[in-house]
């Protein structure tokens, strides 16, 4: 549940940072961060 919403925040504070300032470099940095957060809480649920 947790890291769910940890997930969800951080992909909405990032969409609104995106939104804000219209950054390409700071969108790919949003949607690495996102993928990286994920596959990280998916690796750590598998164990």
């Amino acid at each position: 549940m947790v890291c769910g919403y940890f997930v969800k925040t951080t992909v909405i504070y990032c969409q609104f940072e995106v939104t804000k300032s219209a950054g390409p470099k700071l969108m790919l940095l949003c949607s690495f961060a996102k993928h990286h957060i994920e596959s990280f809480w998916l690796t750590n649920r598998k164990q």
